[in-house]
């Protein structure tokens, strides 16, 4: 996890985060701190391991802390939050030791995350399921008010 713990550490990222966290405060709906990355991680990487997916750990979880940091761009400065992620990711990316094809992976995966769920076995399709996945709109107090079509609402438990 040594690539994931570089970004999360950072000086620049834990000020990204703060300033999120202060966005979302007092949100109603799902909020996209620290709690959400690990849900996120946690279910890419099992879907990795159950399709034997020739991704590694660390790569999931990069993903996973990098793909919705961008929110605090998007509640400031009116971003779409997959491109202000991408944007970030770009730049803490080249701190990291990961193959050049290894970040066009996770830049793609980001970019992508909020694109309609195919049925496909690709690291970006993969992480976008992991990322609805996540959710467990079976027990949040907002269910009934959230925009998320009834269809992509995670209404029981199925992985």
């Amino acid at each position: 996890m040594k690539n994931t713990n570089i970004i999360v550490f950072n000086e620049k990222y834990q000020k990204k985060l703060q300033k999120l966290g202060e966005f979302e405060r007092d949100r109603y709906y799902c909020k996209h701190l620290s709690q959400h990355s690990y849900d996120v991680a946690r279910v890419f990487y099992i879907l990795i391991l159950e399709n034997n997916l020739p991704y590694s750990k660390d790569m999931a979880y990069t993903t996973a802390f990098l793909h919705d940091i961008g929110r605090a761009d998007q509640y400031e400065k009116g971003i779409p939050h997959d491109q202000a992620s991408y944007d970030f990711a770009l730049e803490m990316l080249e701190l990291t030791n990961y193959s050049e094809e290894e970040k066009e992976l996770i830049l793609e995966a980001i970019l992508k995350h909020r694109g309609e769920n195919e049925d496909s076995l690709s690291f970006s399709e993969t992480f976008a399921r992991a990322d609805n996945l996540s959710r467990p709109c079976w027990d949040c107090p907002a269910e009934k008010d959230c925009y998320w079509s009834k269809e992509r609402k995670n209404l029981r438990i199925n992985y």
